[in-house]
């Protein structure tokens, strides 16, 4: 069946309180982290690590309101080194790798700011009512110390984690 709206309300549709409309393509709700970064006298950095195994950076969490929704994930900071440095970073659906970036990071020098990002559209399959946990996750090869979202005396460096769950 078909559902329009009448002409006398300019074609509108209207959905009675307490009744929920999901059209395929639709975000049916979105979550959000966001950490800001550090303001201070000296560097203090969301996460500032030389491990050469992967540590988490950002985590958010959604709790899908339907069955077999998409989840679209986009994280965004900026990084800082302190020496010419190279990583990787992936991200995860609880403990699944669904995107991985071989030198996500990957300086020639010291002093940079640069983008460090993933944006992602998963097809986790779920049933309505799952929690689902994304992690973005870093590691360093070789070189100085990765600073993510940093921040010292003169501003600072926001990282963001946004999650929007969308009907299918």
């Amino acid at each position: 069946q078909n559902i329009q709206g009448s002409s006398s309300s300019s074609n509108t549709i209207s959905v009675a309180s307490g009744h929920t409309l999901h059209a395929p393509g639709h975000v049916v709700q979105a979550v959000q982290l966001h950490t800001p970064g550090n303001v201070g006298t000296s560097s203090t950095p969301i996460l500032s690590t030389t491990s050469t195994s992967y540590v988490d950076f950002l985590t958010k969490a959604i709790t899908t309101k339907l069955a077999n929704s998409l989840i679209y994930v986009k994280t965004y900071s900026l990084y800082y080194t302190n020496a010419a440095t190279y990583g990787d970073g992936r991200l995860l659906r609880d403990s699944t790798t669904i995107d991985e970036c071989k030198y996500m990071y990957y300086t020639g020098s010291a002093d940079q700011f640069l983008p460090l990002s993933f944006q992602v559209l998963d097809s986790p399959s779920a049933a309505a009512g799952t929690t689902i946990t994304y992690k973005h996750q870093m590691k360093r090869n070789s070189g100085g110390t990765l600073n993510c979202g940093y921040g010292d005396g003169g501003g600072k460096v926001n990282a963001n984690m946004v999650l929007m769950e969308i009907a299918q």
